[in-house]
């Protein structure tokens, strides 16, 4: 057995625990239809996990748009527009991190050998809170987005999570309410 199919046999025994632990009333509600309560475009770090870090204990509380360094790219943008149009969440995180290996491929500049992962870095700043704040400035740019915000019909905030203490830190909050 090569490694993929050894980890993917631990995910469908994972799965298969989760199945048993959750209720047929709480997948019932799930199978209705979402509505969360805020958008998050974060890291797809996998130390950084929205749902633990903001304490929430359902699944649907959170529309999670990951991207490596909570880059703000059009399809990720195209996704908190959806998460504000449609499933009219009233917040927008941005959440960066300390210790972003993103923000260090930016910062360190130079090809990374793929013309994807070059155009996923050119959208990242070389440190994290600059990163949070460039990203906030292009998800409000946007024109649905911008026009939410000035109608104050949703909030979008710029926060970074320190790895080492856990805490989050709010860097900018942009409402009109």
């Amino acid at each position: 057995m090569n490694d993929a199919e050894r980890v993917l046999n631990e995910l469908l025994e994972g799965n298969g625990r989760f199945r048993e632990g959750e209720s047929p009333q709480e997948r019932a509600r799930l199978v209705k239809g979402q509505s969360p309560k805020a958008a998050v475009l974060y890291c797809s770090d996998s130390r950084e996990v929205a749902e633990k870090l903001l304490g929430c204990e359902k699944r649907g509380e959170i529309f999670g748009v990951r991207l490596a360094g909570n880059a703000a790219s059009r399809e990720a943008v195209g996704s908190l527009v959806y998460a504000v149009e449609h499933l009219h969440v009233p917040l927008v995180i941005v959440l960066g991190h300390t210790g972003c290996g993103a923000v260090a491929a930016a910062r360190k500049g130079g090809s990374h050998g793929d013309a994807n992962l070059d155009g996923l870095i050119s959208l990242v700043a070389g440190d994290e809170e600059l990163n949070v704040m460039k990203q906030v400035a292009r998800v409000c740019s946007n024109k649905t987005i911008a026009e939410k915000l000035a109608r104050g019909e949703v909030g979008v905030v710029g926060a970074i999570h320190d790895m080492a203490l856990g805490g989050i830190r709010i860097l900018e909050k942009r409402w009109n309410f």
